[in-house]
């Protein structure tokens, strides 16, 4: 697998670096290890880079897959200019609104990149006033015939007319996350006061833009959200190289902020993969180590990765098999937000959740996996806990 590893990051390499491609010879792997390579980009939505560079240099002499490659490639660029379309129509919309918006994620980071199709997205991220939320909402959907999807605790979520999600965004801080019951070791307080920092984009009058640091934690604790979960991808990666040499504020500042919300260490070692993949360092244990955990759990993360990462917050398996059955009040209120007004009935609302997800739950295979790895200790790895411990997670 690591030659595979290897592979996938020599073909990112040459993308964003817009070089030739400099690994092994891809005719040499066998169909099993191709498909894997290709499951691999998929997961961590990197897909249409190495399939560029794949058609570019004419890595592959299969005519089958090299037409796989090039329809993976034309995909990405129409799917990306779907999302600039409906980008540039909420931009002007919410500008005609006079309501003041923040764009986010890939939005900002795509023009970051060789190519603005590489940096593909699976919705658009707006952030928004909390005091803006129901303007906004009532005129996309009014105005520009929006969908309503669903609402969390930091988000309003809709279907534009092409079918591309639209993320409203109210807050930075995600308070329903899973793993606020965590007691997680590090923080993201200073985004609760974005708006603070943030300047007009020129030529327009609601258009805002984070400061640099601001914009910089976001990233930051948006991997370490999702590197939790089970993985944050290798997409993320990329992104950080190029947001670190397009860095242009203040460094000293930045990772004070880094250091006070105790991402400082986890920020480093992130930065330090990227310079192993991308410019001239080597790799360390620790790199090493972040980048099997990376390329494994995908975009979204996976079971195992999450369940070692549990495991090691809870204090040993038998820690987060009573998490898993007990999930903390933080945790349960937004299941059940009735349960906010009345704490007391906590042990009521545990209980109909074990019978909800007997009964009806689409996840009870899944969990009762889950508990049976962790019973027998499949899962359970001394060195990922140390390896934990050291990046500040």
């Amino acid at each position: 697998m690591q030659k595979l590893h290897s592979m996938l990051v020599a073909l990112l390499r040459s993308g964003l670096l817009n070089v030739p491609y400099q690994g092994e010879i891809l005719d040499t792997l066998t169909e099993n290890e191709m498909g894997d390579l290709i499951s691999i980009a998929s997961k961590n939505d990197v897909l249409q880079i190495v399939s560029d560079v794949i058609v570019r240099d004419s890595l592959i002499s299969d005519d089958e897959l090299m037409g796989i490659f090039k329809l993976s490639a034309r995909n990405a660029f129409m799917r990306t200019e779907k999302t600039l379309y409906e980008y540039n129509i909420i931009t002007k919309a919410l500008e005609e609104a006079k309501i003041p918006f923040i764009p986010l994620k890939g939005s900002v980071i795509r023009s970051l990149y060789p190519k603005e199709w590489y940096r593909t997205s699976c919705d658009i991220d707006i952030l928004v006033r909390e005091e803006d939320i129901q303007r906004a909402r009532e005129y996309v959907e009014n105005t520009l015939g929006y969908t309503y999807d669903k609402e969390a605790s930091h988000d309003i979520s809709f279907f534009t007319k092409t079918g591309v999600h639209i993320e409203l965004h109210f807050s930075l801080i995600e308070e329903n996350s899973l793993h606020l019951g965590d007691k997680r070791k590090w923080n993201a307080d200073p985004l609760s006061y974005v708006w603070q920092d943030a300047t007009q984009k020129d030529g327009w009058e609601y258009f805002y833009e984070m400061s640099c640091e601001n914009f910089y934690l976001y990233h930051i604790a948006h991997m370490a959200k999702h590197f939790e979960g089970g993985g944050c991808g290798l997409r993320t990666i990329c992104d950080l190289w190029l947001i670190d040499n397009a860095y242009n504020g203040d460094v000293n500042s930045r990772n004070t902020v880094l250091k006070a919300c105790r991402l400082d260490k986890f920020s480093s070692y992130a930065s330090d993969l990227s310079k192993v993949w991308f410019g001239d360092m080597e790799h360390t244990d620790i790199t090493l180590f972040l980048q099997n955990y990376i390329i494994s759990g995908g975009v979204y993360g996976n079971v195992d990765n999450n369940i070692t990462y549990k495991q090691n917050k809870k204090g040993g398996k038998s820690g987060y098999i009573f998490y898993r059955i007990f999930m903390p009040y933080d945790v349960l209120k937004y299941l059940y937000p009735s349960l906010q007004k009345h704490k007391w009935m906590y042990p009521f609302y545990t209980v109909r959740r074990w019978i909800e997800r007997l009964l009806f739950g689409k996840k009870v295979k899944k969990s009762l996996k889950e508990l049976n790895l962790v019973s027998k200790g499949d899962t359970e790895d001394k060195s990922t806990s140390d390896y934990l411990r050291e990046i500040g997670l």
